[in-house]
């Protein structure tokens, strides 16, 4: 549909978001779903509201502004509180737009196919080195999800191997973190851990940590460097990567 909107019942099939997905991720699966290029999409927001179009240019994940609701609702017929829900961040350390490169390729693998991934919000936190699902470090990825079918074809040609087959990939990283010694991965997941809970998260999960002690005080220092590099505008390699053998 050309300059119009879409309705709710036109796009039933549409899947629901994964938890914790980002609001870029979804609104890709939308437009593969769709089949509206991302050039097209931010066309159609930008007829309805050319500020909420430059906000989510500016940050595809948080939009800035105050409406950018009422466009995208009214382009895609997705609910503006599921849209307030994909838009509402973690914590208050997400990743400045640039660096939001990563992604834990068991997460890709459980996923299936390229155009089926979704990009959780946990890959673009501060604090997030490693996946707490598969306790695996997160990789530097090209896109994820519909976005990988919007890359340049010479990008997905030199990725293929990452995104296509993700289960060799994982078997390699499995294998490389295993080598680490169990407690300083122990120590990077606690630190991490209570790194996202403190100040403001949940006071029972932050005293079961704090009894917890792990001698490896250089992982503190890491995750304090990883913690400052990452607002640059540059991405930076995670903490977990910079330590495997």
């Amino acid at each position: 549909m050309i300059g119009g909107s879409y309705s709710s019942a036109e796009f039933a099939s549409l899947r629901d978001p994964e938890p914790t997905e980002s609001l870029s991720s979804y609104l890709a699966a939308w437009r593969g779903h769709a089949g509206v290029s991302h050039r097209r999409f931010m066309d159609y927001v930008a007829k309805s509201d050319p500020a909420a179009a430059v906000a989510l240019l500016d940050d595809p994940d948080y939009p800035k502004h105050p409406c950018w609701r009422d466009a995208v609702a009214k382009l895609t017929g997705i609910d503006q509180s599921v849209l307030t829900e994909l838009a509402t961040s973690l914590g208050p350390w997400p990743l400045l737009p640039p660096c939001r490169v990563h992604a834990c390729v068991g997460c890709l693998d459980d996923y299936g196919s390229p155009s089926g991934h979704a990009r959780s919000k946990m890959w673009s936190y501060a604090t997030w080195t490693i996946c707490p699902i598969h306790n695996l470090p997160l990789m530097q990825v090209p896109a994820v999800g519909w976005e990988w079918m919007e890359i340049a074809p010479a990008q997905r040609k030199a990725n293929a191997r990452l995104m296509l087959r993700p289960d060799l990939v994982r078997a390699s990283v499995e294998a490389a973190w295993s080598r680490l010694e169990q407690p300083v991965r122990n120590a990077i997941f606690h630190a991490e851990s209570c790194a996202w809970l403190s100040p403001s998260g949940p006071s029972p999960y932050r005293d079961a940590l704090k009894y917890n002690r792990f001698e490896d005080r250089y992982v503190w220092e890491d995750l304090l460097s990883f913690l400052c590099r990452s607002w640059e505008r540059g991405p930076a390699p995670s903490l977990a990567c910079l330590v495997c053998p």
